[in-house]
């Protein structure tokens, strides 16, 4: 297979000033990246992954699931590769890697999430703009990968800066990633996803730090957190752990459910005079259900 350029490699020619694409990239950093990707695809079997990387595979089997971990010093951070045929991307300064297969239940599903985390620049501290900049210069670059918006199947289709209001209120859905934020309000939202979907996968997107005791916030070491996860895992987690092993005869009705709730909360959003993003649409149910 051919190597394919980076997803922040590429975005960084075409969007980012040269400053910040030199501190995305590490051209100006002391600090190296192992440039050979650990690959991930969703569906692997553990067996699979762990035989392919078993001298760096951390192996655990807690209550019947398999998790497979790969750590990067922060000397020397990796590379990680998600194939997703046309969605694929990498994602440089990778610090950690993790993958779980679920129990017997469900082990034909293979590894059916996968945490990648990576630090937003090789260089370590970066200041909150540069860091803003980076991430939605990421988000750009999915959307540009074919990675569309999900919001959840309850939650009010909105756009834009109604989209952040409503999550600041509610803490439910996903932001808006056309709507970038002043980065004062920013710095404060870090457990809100930017959630995708693209082809039977669903990837959450979010930042946080790294240092939080740091005594000044003009200059932090910020990562990047993406949560990957398969559809079948996406649709049972609708369902409470008891109609799991039979959720492909319920999911629908369970489905049916949040979709009344959110045309509830639509109406009460409209005799507000906000916006309901109509175009929105929502995920199909995986093939057969």
């Amino acid at each position: 297979m051919p190597h394919m350029p980076s997803l922040l490699h590429r975005i960084a020619r075409h969007v980012l000033p040269a400053s910040l694409a030199c501190a995305l990239l590490g051209a100006c950093a002391d600090k190296q990246q192992n440039t050979e990707p650990v690959s991930i695809k969703l569906g692997e079997s553990f067996e699979s992954f762990q035989a392919r990387y078993s001298n760096r595979v951390e192996a655990h089997q807690p209550m019947g699931a398999n998790f497979a971990k790969i750590h990067w010093p922060a000397k020397a951070m990796g590379v990680v590769r998600f194939e997703h045929g046309g969605h694929s991307f990498e994602i440089p300064h990778v610090q950690y890697v993790g993958g779980r297969e679920e129990s017997a239940a469900f082990k034909s599903d293979g590894l059916s999430r996968f945490t990648v985390s990576a630090a937003a620049s090789a260089k370590g501290r970066v200041s909150p703009s540069e860091a803003q900049q980076a991430f939605y210069a990421l988000l750009r670059g999915l959307q540009e990968a074919g990675w569309q918006r999900v919001n959840g199947f309850s939650v009010p289709r909105l756009k834009g800066k109604d989209s952040y209001d409503y999550m600041r209120q509610t803490l439910e859905g996903s932001l808006d990633a056309d709507y970038m934020p002043p980065v004062d309000e920013w710095l404060k939202f870090t457990e809100a996803p930017y959630g995708f979907y693209a082809d039977g996968v669903f990837l959450e997107v979010r930042f946080d730090f790294l240092d939080f005791e740091t005594k000044s916030d003009a200059f932090r070491a910020y990562v990047f957190i993406f949560n990957f996860e398969g559809s079948h895992t996406h649709f049972r987690s609708h369902l409470e752990d008891k109609d799991r092993p039979e959720w492909r005869s319920k999911i629908r009705e369970a489905i049916a459910g949040s979709l009344a709730d959110r045309q509830v909360e639509e109406a009460k959003l409209r005799a507000r005079g906000i916006a309901i993003d109509e175009s929105c649409q929502d995920p199909p149910f995986p093939e057969g259900i």
